[in-house]
């Protein structure tokens, strides 16, 4: 005898709202895992692993508010326990992904090299490979831009005709404006100050990065390589013993007791010979201080630079 289909269907067992909770919970802290390493800056392991139990601990609260009510204490113990756990394993995922973006981030200063000038050359593309690479590119900038409009500080006053006796006499107006020259220092304080900062800002991000220890020992030597971050740049007392130097030379001058004595300076009385040969041997002794302190920035730079290139070459 055939039986009778009735038409009904059959229902399936309704998926416990505790159960649902917990996944929603879960779902929450992959989306975590995958969004986090493009929204945080770097940070250490431990925060992330704090960051990423909070989280889960928040889930577990809203889900036992709202879904949990009638669960057993099995459920709500339980889905507590699997969500902290979860939320210290999505926060290790999101350091592992920091990680992988943080040697990408390294490579701009492995990539870094000297220019004939003495000053770093950035590779390409610097800017988009890590917080700290953009960091330092926005820095890098700002600094040659402090650099340049000191650079046409000097040159809108013509202090290089002091240098010379034909180019003095091609342009003498420099002369007129000796008290002038002692306003620069205003520009290299400000500078130094704006420098002095950038790099305290910039090590601090580096230092609270992911990086192995050495990787950050040696971006900051490349970041601060006269002195430790925030301090200010040694050669500002050489800077300013050049510019006291150049300002006597210019009174000097202004005195107008010189002559061209072929392509050299010469005096007409031994008491303003004597007295251009102490500014020019001060002036030349603060040129050496800087030259020195380029020399020792060059090295630390270079040191730093293959301390980060051994750890990625590993």
């Amino acid at each position: 005898m055939t039986e009778e289909y009735d038409g009904a269907e059959e229902v399936g067992t309704p998926v416990p709202p505790a159960l649902l909770a917990l996944l929603a919970g879960l779902a929450v802290l992959v989306g975590f895992t995958l969004v986090a390493p493009y929204l945080l800056p770097p940070v250490s392991l431990t925060v992330l692993l704090g960051i990423g139990a909070a989280l889960g601990a928040l889930c577990w609260v809203i889900g036992a508010a709202v879904a949990m009510r009638n669960a057993g204490p099995v459920w709500i113990f339980g889905s507590l326990i699997v969500l902290l756990a979860a939320g210290a394993l999505a926060g290790f995922g999101v350091s592992r992904l920091l990680n992988a973006g943080s040697t990408r981030d390294a490579s701009t200063f492995a990539e870094m090299e000297l220019g004939p000038d003495g000053k770093p050359v950035l590779p390409r593309g610097a800017d988009t490979r890590g917080p700290i690479s953009k960091r330092y590119v926005t820095a890098f900038n700002e600094a040659t831009a402090d650099r340049r409009d000191y650079e046409n500080a000097v040159g809108a006053m013509q202090l290089g005709t002091l240098s010379s006796p034909y180019l003095l006499q091609q342009a003498p107006q420099v002369l007129e404006h000796c008290g002038e020259i002692g306003t620069l220092k205003e520009k290299v304080a400000g500078n130094a100050d704006r420098q002095a900062k950038r790099t305290a800002e910039l090590a601090q991000t580096v230092r609270a990065s992911n990086l192995p220890d050495k990787v950050k020992d040696g971006i900051i030597l490349m970041i601060a390589p006269t002195s430790e971050p925030g301090e200010p740049d040694p050669a500002i007392t050489s800077q300013n013993a050049v510019l006291d130097g150049t300002q006597a030379l210019c009174e000097l001058l202004a005195k107008k007791s010189w002559r061209n004595d072929d392509a050299r300076f010469g005096f007409t009385n031994a008491a303003d010979w004597a007295r251009f040969r102490e500014i020019d041997a001060q002036r030349k002794a603060a040129a050496s201080d800087i030259a020195a302190l380029d020399r020792k920035a060059t090295t630390r730079f270079t040191e730093g630079r293959e301390m980060v290139r051994d750890v990625l070459s590993r």
